[in-house]
């Protein structure tokens, strides 16, 4: 049998990127619905913010809990997420 040597090191960097990539994407909402309130980003039919965080808009469509939170937390930032 073929054991398998890998660096502590570059294992818990692929376990911290795999563990960290959702919630830094679910965070990311934050500085995009600020940026695209301010007009600095387009948000227009097919853009690549509406494709890009499609996933957190059919959430919220779905779900009165995610619509809640992904809501709550734009606010804190004092924008829209969600028109």
């Amino acid at each position: 049998m073929r054991q398998i040597h890998g660096s502590p090191a570059v294992l818990v960097a692929i376990f911290l990127v795999l563990a960290l990539a959702p919630l830094l994407y679910v965070a990311s909402i934050g500085p995009v619905a600020w940026l695209a309130d301010r007009q600095l980003i387009s948000t227009d039919e097919g853009s690549a913010v509406l494709v890009i965080y499609a996933p957190l808009q059919y959430a919220a469509d779905h779900n009165a809990a995610a619509e809640a939170a992904i809501s709550w937390y734009a606010s804190r930032r004092r924008v829209r997420v969600f028109a």
